[in-house]
């Protein structure tokens, strides 16, 4: 088996989004029940009225949301009209308990105060990573053809590669944010009924398996 490297990640993050089957239109009429059932559900991390916001102005539906604050902006909680969401940056894998519980209590919440059914469930792993002592145009050219390397006419500085299921991608590319690194993204869209746990494993695995095709390793 190939040695592998050691890669620093930068920057990186989770976001976890349910869909709702039909927008919450009636229950958000009355969408004091859901900011208070959601601020209960979020004590437990001490957030404040200063913690939850919304967009004052917003274009279309879509952009009208309740936003929570979180473990001091690291995570956010968003419930709109369409969907509930919680965005979470450079999570790590001892975080794994702790991000399940705020995605259930925030959920629950939702649940309770709407009465929103869930079509669907989406999960997104991104991160930056720069590789020590490698290359990322090495790392990613043996998986682009060898009669392709010069289409360019000059040597090229990254290569970026993509891999697609009906329910789960996998995106290879250059950083844009920082030189020298590769930029990963794991997607996989779930049904309603699976669990944060299971969600948690299967995209912990996902990014093993593609760690180990990259032969990189994160501590």
């Amino acid at each position: 088996m190939p040695e592998k490297s050691h890669a620093e990640v930068p920057f990186a993050f989770l976001e976890y989004r349910a869909t709702f089957k039909e927008p919450i239109f009636e229950a958000w009429d009355e969408r004091s029940g859901i900011v208070k059932a959601a601020y209960s559900a979020f004590r437990e991390w001490n957030i404040g009225l200063e913690n939850i916001s919304g967009k004052q102005q917003p274009a279309n539906a879509a952009e009208i949301q309740a936003t929570f604050n979180i473990l001091k902006g690291r995570a956010l909680f968003n419930i709109g009209l369409g969907s509930a969401s919680l965005f979470v940056t450079n999570p790590n894998w001892e975080e794994a308990d702790l991000i399940t519980k705020l995605a259930r209590s925030g959920m629950e919440a939702v649940r309770v105060s709407t009465k929103a059914e869930i079509d669907k469930q989406l999960v997104t792993l991104a991160m930056h990573l720069k590789p020590e002592g490698r290359e990322i145009r090495d790392i990613t050219s043996r998986f682009v053809r060898t009669d392709a390397l010069g289409v360019m006419g000059n040597k090229a500085r990254a290569f970026g590669f993509s891999a697609y299921q009906e329910d789960c991608s996998w995106v290879v590319d250059s950083s844009a944010l920082y030189p020298g690194a590769l930029f990963l993204r794991i997607t996989r869209t779930l049904g309603p009924s699976i669990s944060f746990e299971e969600i948690a494993a299967g995209v912990r695995k996902d990014e093993d398996n593609l760690l180990e095709l990259l032969e990189l390793r994160v501590d």
